[in-house]
């Protein structure tokens, strides 16, 4: 993807994702209620490199916007089931957490 601040939303093969470049987030100025925001990132993913994480986080956490954050033993796109960097077992851990915390968030 580019990195020119823009935030992307991917369809349904990669689960319906909003992704949040950290320069974004540096900038970002939250107003207003938000939705609790959950992210599921692989441990192994050079896409999303630990200091890029960490910006995230501390840019939620600014801008008290709830939020989780899951790290997984996996690659960039683990859940992504026709890629040579898919995890079945990754991906059932984060499908545990996805399915709960859309019935919290969405009242399902």
């Amino acid at each position: 993807g580019q990195r020119d601040g823009r935030r992307r939303i991917h369809g349904p093969a990669q689960g319906g994702q909003v992704r949040v470049y950290p320069h974004t987030c540096r900038r970002a100025r939250p107003a207003g209620p938000h939705l609790p925001g959950a992210f599921h990132t692989g441990h192994q993913d050079r896409h999303t490199p630990e200091g890029d994480r960490q910006t995230v986080a501390q840019a939620l956490e600014q801008g008290s916007i709830a939020h989780q954050i899951f790290l997984y033993e996996a690659e960039h796109t683990f859940m992504r089931d026709d890629g040579y960097r898919y995890d079945s077992a990754a991906t059932t851990s984060a499908w545990s957490q996805i399915i709960p915390f859309f019935n919290r968030v969405f009242d399902y």
